[in-house]
């Protein structure tokens, strides 16, 4: 029997369609990892050691608010949530101070300790 799985990601950014036998749960969680508000709220990022010291992310909060008014969301302009983004193009980003990725709620929830990179994401890149 070959069982079709349809995954529709959040903010219609997503359509997958693929066979049961290679659906991990590993898979699923990768697939359902999209940028939305859920995972900004939970995100960390922002209280993070490795980017406190640069301007360019103190600015990217300072206007997160409208940031997150654009349709489609522009991930560059949202200074947090780098595990689903992908690397900061801010420069300051000090990867030599602690990461805090493992206190997360999303690292928790989305099991990134499983995947590559296990943190740094903001210099590393997302997580996969």
């Amino acid at each position: 029997m070959n069982i079709r799985v349809i995954v529709i990601g959040f903010q219609s950014r997503f359509f997958g369609v693929c066979d049961a036998a290679s659906v991990t749960e590993r898979n699923v969680v990768s697939m359902q990892m999209l940028l939305n508000q859920d995972i900004i709220n939970k995100c960390v990022c922002h209280k993070c050691p490795v980017q406190n010291q640069s301007e360019c992310v103190h600015t990217q909060m300072a206007e997160l608010k409208n940031s997150l008014k654009e349709t489609p969301l522009d991930p560059h302009k949202i200074p947090k949530a780098y595990c689903v983004n992908g690397k900061s193009l801010c420069k300051g980003i000090d990867h030599s101070k602690p990461c805090i990725c493992g206190s997360c709620d999303v690292y928790a929830k989305y099991h990134l300790s499983e995947g590559e990179p296990g943190g740094f994401y903001c210099f590393e890149g997302k997580s996969v």
